[in-house]
């Protein structure tokens, strides 16, 4: 979807994105934007950069060069890291019992005080 087909400014956008390991580029000029109500696949071979990307814009991996963007606004990775939960498909289906919900191990693993347990919310709740 374009800009001009919603209002406000995207949920998420990346300009730019750009990361190396060593002589490796995992990023190289990756841009996107996401707006309310919008799904995103990353699809892609191995090596591709799908697990980079989303590494940066959960703030776990510093990128090289560029911007992520949370409601229109620019954040650190640490900020990012508060605010956004993430459950590895790894985990998930090898969640302890107690966890009764993907938005409740999210929260577990960001952490009492994040966004994310205070509002019981989780991106992959609306997935379905």
């Amino acid at each position: 979807m374009s800009e001009s087909m919603n209002a406000g400014a995207p949920v998420l956008a990346v300009r730019g994105a750009h990361k190396t390991f060593g002589k490796l580029k995992a990023l190289e000029d990756a841009t996107l934007e996401l707006f309310e109500g919008e799904r995103l696949a990353l699809l892609g071979p191995n090596g591709a950069g799908k697990t980079t990307l989303l590494r940066s814009v959960t703030g776990r991996v510093r990128l090289d060069r560029g911007a992520i963007e949370l409601f229109g606004h620019e954040e650190p990775p640490e900020a990012r890291r508060r605010a956004i939960g993430v459950v590895p498909q790894e985990i998930a289906s090898t969640a302890s019992p107690r966890a009764t919900s993907p938005g409740a191990w999210s929260g577990r693993c960001a952490g009492p005080g994040s966004p994310i347990a205070r509002s019981r919310w989780c991106a992959t709740s609306r997935a379905g």
